[in-house]
């Protein structure tokens, strides 16, 4: 988000949009304590419409 000059609720509601039209994996991260963290990958091919 910062490095493309939004707030992280922005850059997070696009990466959202990503995942739903297939062009992104959203993956969830399980560590210790506390919320996982959602860790969002370019799917390259990605179909649009596939999720």
């Amino acid at each position: 988000a910062e490095l493309v000059g939004v707030s992280r609720v922005t850059a997070r509601r696009y990466l959202e949009h990503l995942a739903e039209t297939g062009l992104a994996a959203r993956d969830l991260r399980y560590g210790g304590t506390g919320r996982p963290q959602v860790e969002y990958r370019w799917r390259p091919g990605g179909m649009p419409g596939r999720a």
